[in-house]
């Protein structure tokens, strides 16, 4: 189950997830989340961000799937986010 806090990727960036939502076509399931310190270059301090909950065809990137951790020269599989601190979000 995934809980609003902070987060951390697995190359590093820290990220708030707000939470999970639903898309009502399919039921989908995907993660909105916020960097607050991305693990690349790119700018994404300004936006919020949505990967799916678990791995699909389309994308095998989920929020839940394991990653391949190479920076030892060896793949790995290792959590992709990392729970850090639980937050208390207020319902909008």
């Amino acid at each position: 189950m995934i809980v609003p806090g902070i987060y951390r990727h697995y190359k590093g960036g820290l990220y708030v997830v707000i939470g999970v939502a639903r898309y009502h076509d399919s039921g989908a399931q995907y993660v909105v989340y916020h960097p607050i310190a991305p693990h690349d270059d790119s700018d994404d301090s300004v936006r919020l961000n949505v990967r799916p909950l678990t791995a699909t065809e389309d994308d095998p990137d989920g929020f839940l799937s394991p990653a391949v951790d190479t920076q030892n020269g060896v793949g790995v599989f290792v959590p992709r986010f990392v729970l850090l601190t639980p937050l208390q979000l207020r319902s909008i």
